[in-house]
């Protein structure tokens, strides 16, 4: 079986100020699921290690204040881990759990292309990130952004890139962080765009931001997926 067409479970964005530590959760998922977890602060220089027992997906590569981790349940009561980037002075920090059916058994080979960026823009999410294409169909590509924002673009809702469905976005009050996630089912392979998603409303400066996007294989028998974009956004221009 291939990728659904839609998560098994979204759980709530949860913050933290700059060190804290982060404690998302999720239920509602079956055994065999995927579960991701998506992480991002305000760009800097903060480091996160990869919890016990899961898979680091996303590239680290630009986007080092981004991280989608996953893990395959072998239960309906994973412990989803705690994570605590390092205790910079770097805006708050976000984190969000979400599962996904039709994966396969194994995280080794999973990933079929990944791009990340780290930029400035004063409205969009990931932007202008390396172009790449998965190698055949049915991928569930995720991307994952973060993104400083000011009182500025207070209430912005943000229009995803064309063929994605919104999937989590989560805009604070006030000086804050942006957490972004969006989906695309790909039943054929195709070029994964290198835009991002853009804001209503614009911060009056350009503000940091980072994204990744991940391209993942289904399981076996999979000929239709998604393609997520998550932007775990360090949302990136």
């Amino acid at each position: 079986m291939g990728w659904a067409a839609t998560p098994s479970a979204v759980g709530s964005v949860v913050y933290t100020a700059a060190g804290g530590t982060l404690n998302a959760t999720l239920s509602g998922y079956a055994v065999g699921h995927w579960i991701f977890l998506a992480t991002g602060e305000g760009p800097g220089s903060d480091t996160l290690a990869t919890p016990g027992g899961w898979t680091l997906f996303s590239p680290a590569s630009r986007a080092k204040q981004l991280a989608l981790f996953g893990i395959r349940a072998t239960s309906t009561s994973m412990t989803i881990p705690g994570v605590q980037w390092s205790t910079g002075a770097f805006n708050q920090a976000w984190a969000v759990a979400f599962s996904w059916a039709g994966g396969p058994t194994s995280a080794t080979g999973m990933v079929d292309g990944a791009s990340d960026i780290e930029t400035t823009s004063t409205t969009t999410t990931g932007q202008t990130f390396a172009a790449f294409t998965p190698t055949g169909a049915g991928r569930l590509v995720l991307c994952i952004g973060t993104k400083v924002k000011t009182s500025a673009s207070n209430g912005a809702t943000f229009t995803p890139p064309g063929g994605f469905t919104n999937l989590i976005v989560n805009v604070p009050a006030g000086g804050a962080t942006v957490a972004y996630v969006a989906y695309q089912v790909q039943n054929t392979a195709a070029a994964v765009p290198v835009t991002g998603a853009a804001a209503s409303i614009a911060d009056a400066t350009a503000q940091a931001t980072e994204g990744a996007k991940v391209a993942l294989v289904p399981g076996v028998g999979g000929g239709s997926g998604i393609q997520v974009y998550q932007s775990l956004m360090g949302m990136g221009q």
